[in-house]
């Protein structure tokens, strides 16, 4: 078997892949969808053109390549979907976060595909912050009553040439990301440690608005917007986790500063967008 990892370069909090046979189908799966699958120590992830992963509980993820799938395109779905599924099966909390600890404290940036928060969180990690996750964010409690943190995991922002154009950063050492895709994904800022988190920013769009700002979410707004992050919701009830990432998801919206960053249709430049967040974590 080839570990793949070795080629890749694992980022921090991502499984080992070990190439091997895996099986189409998941015999006994308590949840099955058109990509993923999964029972009570394993997911199985299909990836048309790319592979397909199976994810336990311990030990490495397997996976079998597609023809002419690359190691890019191996790592691109290690540093999601999969790093997500391992956090499941260890009864972690996988959020569709990008995440940066500012002063000592730590802010989860969300918001849907596309809303900016690679860039937001590159831009921070140019101003000395360091980023803790670009996609996953691994929210875990620990014992005690302390407050929930997060885990780094791949800690590099995955950024379009606009983008990085934008933030001067074309040019610089960075990883490729798929073959097909001219994303990159750079390695900022200071190195990351695991931290409590302390503030969640969600990324919205108004059309109406003339400049960025920092909204408050208040009352029943916030569980809803923490509820629409977690990876693989589907597999949450069938995996006997819906209480505890309840709890967890509760705990987050009571604790935390919770804001909307809502920006013009036409944008904003990343580096205001920073400057919005730590004026909120100072």
């Amino acid at each position: 078997m080839n570990e793949v990892s070795v080629a890749l370069g694992r980022p921090p909090g991502v499984p080992v892949l070990r190439e091997d046979s895996v099986p189409e189908r998941l015999p006994g799966a308590l949840a099955r969808g058109p990509l993923v699958e999964a029972t009570a120590d394993a997911v199985l992830i299909r990836v048309p053109l790319v592979g397909r992963f199976l994810v336990r509980g311990e030990g490495p993820t397997l996976v079998e390549r597609a023809a002419g799938a690359t190691d890019a395109d191996l790592g691109c779905f290690r540093d999601g979907p999969v790093a997500a599924a391992a956090a499941l099966l260890r009864g972690e909390l996988p959020l569709r976060a990008a995440c940066v600890s500012v002063a000592g404290r730590t802010v989860l940036l969300c918001g849907p595909s596309a809303a900016g928060k690679s860039a937001l969180a590159a831009a921070l990690a140019q101003r000395g912050h360091p980023v803790l996750a670009d996609a996953v964010a691994l929210i875990s409690t620990g014992p005690g009553e302390g407050p929930p943190t997060v885990t780094p995991v791949a800690p590099e922002p995955v950024l379009w040439p606009d983008t990085a154009a934008e933030l001067g950063l074309l040019g610089k050492p960075a990883r490729p990301v798929r073959q097909a895709l001219v994303s990159r994904a750079y390695r900022l800022g200071p190195d990351p440690v695991a931290a409590p988190v302390t503030a969640v920013v969600a990324l919205r769009t108004n059309p109406a608005k003339s400049r960025a700002s920092l909204d408050p979410l208040v009352g029943a707004a916030k569980l809803p917007t923490l509820l629409a992050l977690r990876w693989h919701a589907r597999l949450v009830g069938p995996l006997g986790l819906d209480d505890a990432h309840f709890a967890v998801l509760t705990r987050l919206a009571a604790e935390t500063d919770c804001v909307q960053l809502v920006r013009p249709r036409s944008g904003a430049p990343a580096t205001a967008l920073a400057e919005l967040v730590e004026g909120l974590m100072s």
